[in-house]
């Protein structure tokens, strides 16, 4: 019997917004998703993800062919994620170089033919505005930043409605990358068996999962594959230079990380063991007989028993016909906290970047802003371009018009120094006012907005910064040189006026 077709049903943006942060744990594989969507009448239900635990024996045959095995590689990967807090904090600090509220929206204008009218240009402007100001997309880009930096590829698929937009993230073992279009993005399609028992997952997915799905039922074998439409994907890669294989970016760092929660695994133990004591009881005798003991062995066996009563679960006792002093686990703290720490600093030192996080080897102002130049060159300019060039594309295909995004060179560790930078230009006369606003961490309609309301209120007149005194002019505080103090040249350029 035929499968059957879906029917064009779908969520709001803020329904599977909802939904996918709830379930996301459970769309790690397919069986995952099925459960999800079972428990999904009740969310009081917790969920319980298991994750396959690895160890260096896995990770060399994993590397001896990468390639091979790239989704055991991204499965430990995203493992590490979340066993490790080293490398949670790496990713996320090179996923954070780069925020998209930093931004300018430019018109694009041909000055080589007649130029648009004003109406038209503020009409293009407001479209990209509106979009860009009604939705969360630094938490949305930030996502799938992450995404990348543990498992080299993001794919996902984008939703707009009224309520805001929403990148929903598809698991990288039924992706691949299919191409690169022209305006620099990556196209790539998914394997639609991921679906087959689960049609529940289509419908609430919605377009373009419907029309995909149902392509793939008129031929399985040839239609597994199918390609997401470019106005709706979504896809970044650090590993751009490689653009058909995802490999993990940090994979030469997974043995340095095994070790170090290795190490911390085996510093928790030493810790547990440390507050352990043991107490004997010891039987004394009377004379040389040793079994003529002063107190009854039943009776010393009492008297154990109900002190074992009263003591702490890590302190235990036994009662000894032998003389035994209390014994304790005791570890060196000095020795055990540089292990730790000494594997967290060449764990930072090896990734190439991230060098911020070691931060106790910088002492100066220039080292720290150094670093950060550095740190934010590894990780923002891999994949700065990419986004931006899927931030125009998603606007582009909301609603047609003639402005582009442009992304600021700038990271929110560095967005001092670059906004100094832009000042000096403002003083040329460089229309930059939304741009330097934009670094203060206002949208553009948000800066337009206060600058009508300062308007309306008259707060220009209200509010006037004060003046210093070599700055004000007027009779009383005005200070001219007499004509004795003037130069030559001083003077003809008062004769002059």
């Amino acid at each position: 019997m035929a499968a059957k077709k879906t029917s064009n049903k779908g969520m709001s943006v803020a329904e599977l917004r909802d939904w996918y942060n709830k379930n996301s744990k459970k769309l790690d594989n397919y069986t995952k998703a099925k459960a999800a969507l079972k428990n999904l009448a009740d969310l009081k239900k917790g969920w319980s993800t298991k994750y396959e635990t690895f160890d260096r024996e896995k990770l060399r045959t994993y590397m001896k062919n990468p390639l091979r095995y790239y989704k055991q590689l991204i499965a430990l990967s995203r493992y590490l994620y979340t066993r490790s807090q080293p490398y949670r904090k790496m990713l996320t600090y090179n996923a954070s170089m780069i925020d998209t509220t930093y931004r300018s929206i430019v018109p694009v204008i041909d000055m080589t033919k007649r130029q648009p009218s004003d109406t038209k240009i503020l009409k293009d402007y407001w479209t990209v505005c509106n979009i860009m100001n009604r939705s969360n997309m630094q938490g949305e880009i930030r996502k799938m930043n992450i995404i990348a930096w543990r498992e080299d590829t993001a794919f996902g698929v984008w939703y707009s409605d009224p309520s805001g937009i929403f990148i929903l993230p598809l698991p990288y073992d039924r992706c691949k990358v299919n191409g690169i279009y022209n305006d620099g993005c990556l196209g790539f399609a998914m394997d639609m068996s991921y679906f087959d028992g689960n049609e529940e997952l289509v419908e609430m997915w919605g377009e373009p999962f419907i029309t995909l799905y149902n392509e793939y039922l008129k031929d399985k074998q040839n239609n597994q594959w199918q390609t997401i439409p470019d106005n709706r994907a979504y896809c970044v890669k650090v590993n751009i230079d490689d653009p058909l294989n995802p490999i993990p970016p940090y994979i030469g760092l997974f043995n340095s990380i095994i070790n170090l929660a290795d190490t911390e695994d085996l510093q928790a133990t030493k810790d547990a063991a440390s507050v352990y004591k043991l107490l004997a009881f010891e039987m004394d005798v009377k004379g040389d007989d040793p079994d003529d003991f002063t107190v009854d062995p039943d009776t010393a066996a009492d008297y154990v028993n109900k002190a074992n009563d009263s003591l702490p679960p890590y302190v235990g006792s036994i009662l000894s016909p032998l003389k035994v002093n209390p014994i304790s686990f005791e570890k060196d703290q000095a020795a055990d906290v540089n292990i730790i720490e000494n594997a967290t600093k060449n764990l930072y030192n090896s990734s190439g970047g991230a060098q911020i996080l070691n931060s106790l080897n910088i002492s100066t102002t220039i080292g720290w802003l150094s670093v950060l130049i550095s740190d934010e060159q590894f990780a923002a300019g891999i994949l700065r371009s990419q986004v931006e060039n899927n931030l125009n594309r998603l606007v582009s295909a909301e609603k047609p018009n003639n402005c582009r995004i442009k992304l600021m060179p700038v990271s929110p560790y560095t967005k001092n120094l670059y906004k100094e930078s832009l000042e000096k230009d403002f003083q040329y006369g460089v229309p930059l006012k939304l741009a330097l606003n934009s670094l203060n961490g206002y949208t553009e309609l948000e800066t337009v907005s206060m600058a009508k309301l300062e308007e309306i209120l008259n707060l220009r007149d209200l509010f006037q910064p004060p003046k210093s005194a070599n700055t004000q002019s007027g009779n009383d505080t005005e200070q001219t040189k007499s004509p004795e103090d003037l130069s030559d040249e001083g003077d003809e350029s008062r004769d002059k006026g």
